[in-house]
């Protein structure tokens, strides 16, 4: 079992030319184990700039798809240098996989599983190509890939189309060279090919081609090697399926040409009409089809495999959980041992919206059910059933260590109390993240306890819910250390601010010295170039912090912070940090370590020394920073004094001088993010220039031996950095010989 960030990888599926593929698993994205896929880009991939951001614009586009045919996209980001999509597990096989089982190699679906398939995905690909931005305008999304690799069918019969990954936006960057052409050339159309404007109708050519496969079971180019295939996809004189397959009815050969036509024009104009075309065809030769035959067939292949030839089932994870996980706790077995028959037998009637949220539990139990679950009670004047809904949440999101959507329930607590309760409340919200990381929960028993239909209701709901693994309990940065009290005063007393899909939280080069706190939602985080090019930074969730630079330095917000779903944010300014963290070292600590973070994506990267430097012997560097902390006229460094430290100023301003008296000539004043000293301490020298604090400076220092072990390892690159050091020298020296021209 391997650690990633907020998942566990179980186990590696495939492996691609650009990506690993990963079964894992995650009780971060709703507070329940979850079974995903995790899409790991190649490290020697990820360190490309270009490509980084490229998929982090395929993470943005597939996580705005919300459809039942489209495989969901629940997260997207970086760990340790490599770049991530967290995807639906969906058990079951792809269209290749099942076009190459016995019986069916050679020979072609049956025509109805064949058009039921393809019905399906053309209902996903009309929704992408009509899917419309926060500006109501349409978004003109185009897959680009369509092809049996991308076409899921799950045990159920259910058929879904994944990889939006190449997939092409209105108003976006494309991230693509001039001329370069993205997908599967076996499945593009004559125009995509040659690399010029394509629309939904290259997608509907696709389309037409895993169709045309499917009739026949095998390769629409099979015949074809090296650059044939290109020649015959540009003139697409393609034969239709009949002719391959002499079992097929000559009435199909109309059906699935019409998308295969080498004019757009002249193809079907939409995925809509397309489908509409199948489904006209169905009703007309196959009346009874339907997709339980899908799912029959399904259910009578039970071999189906994976890309690397292991069965993926429902077994293998069960399995794997029953290794890893403790057993229930006295508490927990009390909840499952409770009659499920007199629960439901409860004499309360629930309301319509409320019986449609526990349903919606019992089939995939997540504790974001359960808060709108609350929400619900609280609409319908149900005050005592919404706060105990609320408190279980929290408890239970406590218990994964996800405090952040811990904090956002006991906010909502709070927001339905009166002054008067919210007194006696305060105690039970203390208690609360007690529970962090832990699986023995006596406080939610104690919740429970109070009895009623609600807390029946929530008794027979939680007995769903799946028992996580021993190790999979989560840590929210900052709160994790901090005590009970300081807790409540956060979630009493924090701004929480609600934004909807594609609004901005902060804007680059805006003001405002506070940070911000992910409770709930999904935010992406870019900056733009002079050239208005936006760049992809990382994609960021609940219990995600952001904005800590602006909130340690003062400095204008960096990049922009766009929600990507709607998303509720705690803000957290310097007072309320202050009260929370008195007495709390480790939490002060952490939002440092935060910012040494930020260091080596912004002003290391930019700086002309340490720039040299790639990204991993940066966050060795960065390590080794301490802060230190000057006051109003102190000296930060003399002029001819001999030390090896090297400074980042944190917060405040310092000024540049030589001379001193009369003599004394101001050569620059610095601000935060700037480095300074690098020159005297690489070179071994005295100091050519003196540095004092104006006003509170705040520093982080880094000594000369720390930077030094990244130069031995690679002697090339220090003599890079002593040609950059000498040439800033030079600098001074001009700078200084300018004063003293004024001064004559």
């Amino acid at each position: 079992m391997q650690h990633f960030g907020r998942y566990e990888l179980i186990r590696r599926i495939s492996v691609g030319g650009m990506a690993e593929i990963f079964l894992a698993r995650s009780s971060s994205l709703d507070g329940f184990e979850k079974e995903l896929v995790i899409k790991r880009v190649r490290s020697d991939l990820s360190i490309d700039d270009t490509f980084a951001s490229m998929f982090i614009e395929e993470g943005r586009v597939s996580i705005s798809l919300s459809h039942p045919n489209i495989v969901q996209v629940f997260d997207f980001g970086e760990y340790q240098g490599a770049y991530y999509l967290a995807m639906e597990y969906i058990e079951g096989c792809n269209l290749e996989q099942l076009c190459h089982l016995d019986g069916i190699a050679k020979v072609g679906l049956d025509p109805p599983l064949a058009l039921l398939i393809i019905a399906e995905v053309l209902k996903a690909l009309d929704y992408a190509h009509n899917k419309r931005g926060r500006d109501n305008e349409r978004l003109n999304l185009v897959h680009r890939d369509v092809s049996p690799h991308n076409v899921f069918i799950s045990n159920d019969g259910t058929v879904k189309l994944g990889d939006f990954g190449v997939a092409k936006m209105r108003g976006r960057v494309t991230q693509t060279s001039p001329g370069m052409v993205m997908g599967k050339a076996a499945y593009m159309a004559p125009e995509h090919l040659r690399g010029k404007a394509i629309d939904c109708r290259s997608d509907i050519f696709s389309a037409g081609v895993v169709l045309w496969e499917a009739l026949v079971g095998g390769a629409l180019y099979a015949a074809d090697v090296n650059a044939g295939i290109f020649d015959r996809i540009l003139a697409a004189k393609i034969d239709p399926p009949s002719k391959r397959n002499s079992k097929l009815p000559a009435s199909i050969d109309a059906l699935v040409m019409g998308a295969l036509a080498k004019e757009p024009g002249q193809r079907y104009s939409s995925a809509r009409e397309f489908g509409q075309q199948i489904h006209a065809y169905l009703v007309k030769q196959y009346p009874q089809a339907s997709l339980y035959d899908l799912q029959n067939f399904m259910s009578s292949h039970p071999d189906v495999l994976s890309k690397d030839g292991e069965k993926i089932t429902r077994d293998t994870i069960v399995n794997i959980r029953q290794d890893s996980s403790n057993q229930p706790s006295g508490d927990e077995s009390k909840l499952k041992n409770i009659s499920l028959k007199e629960s439901l037998q409860a004499p309360h009637e629930w309301s319509k919206d409320i019986q449609i949220l526990s349903e919606r539990f019992k089939q995939r139990p997540s504790l974001w059910v359960l808060l709108n679950l609350a929400k619900q009670c609280a609409n319908e004047g149900d005050v005592a059933s919404a706060m105990l809904c609320y408190r279980i949440t929290a408890i239970k999101f406590a218990e994964r260590g996800l405090l952040a959507q811990s904090l956002l329930c006991c906010r909502y607590m709070l927001a339905l109390a009166t002054q008067v309760e919210a007194a006696a409340m305060a105690p039970i919200i203390a208690a609360i993240p007690n529970n962090a990381g832990q699986q023995k929960s006596h406080t939610m028993a104690n919740a429970l306890a109070v009895g009623g239909p609600m807390a029946d209701l929530l008794s027979e709901l939680l007995i769903y819910a799946p028992t996580p693994a021993n190790d999979s309990g989560q840590s929210t940065p900052l709160l994790a250390e901090l005590d009970g009290t300081s807790f409540a005063e956060l979630a009493g007393t924090a701004p929480l601010l609600t934004f909807s899909e594609g609004e901005a939280i902060v804007k680059q080069g805006d003001g405002g010295r506070t940070m911000f706190l992910i409770a709930r939602g999904r935010v992406l985080v870019y900056a733009t170039t002079p050239d208005k090019q936006r760049v992809y930074l990382s994609s960021l969730m609940a219990g995600d912090f952001f904005g800590e630079n602006a909130f340690f330095t003062g400095s204008a917000r960096s990049a922009t912070v766009e929600a990507i779903a709607p998303t509720e944010v705690f803000e957290i300014d310097r007072q309320l940090y202050n009260n929370i963290t008195a007495g709390h070292a480790k939490a002060s600590g952490i939002l440092l370590d935060f910012y040494k973070e930020r260091i080596v994506e912004t002003v290391l990267a930019k700086s002309p020394v340490f720039g040299l430097l790639d990204n991993e012997q940066r966050r060795s560097i960065v390590e080794h920073f301490v802060p230190r902390v000057f006051h109003d006229g102190e000296l930060v460094v003399k002029e001819g004094a001999h030390s090896d430290q090297i400074y980042l100023i944190k917060d405040g301003e310092g000024e540049v001088f030589t001379g001193s008296g009369e003599q004394k000539v101001v050569l620059s004043s610095l601000g935060p993010g700037t480095l300074f000293g690098e020159i005297a301490a690489l070179r071994g020298i005295a100091r050519t220039a003196s540095v004092i604090a104006k006003g509170k400076l705040e520093v982080l220092e880094l000594s000369r031996n720390a930077f030094e072990t990244i130069l031995s390892i690679t002697p090339e690159l220090k003599q890079r950095i002593l040609a950059v050091v000498s040439e800033r020298t030079r600098s001074n020296m001009d700078k200084l010989l300018g004063g003293l021209r004024l001064m004559t």
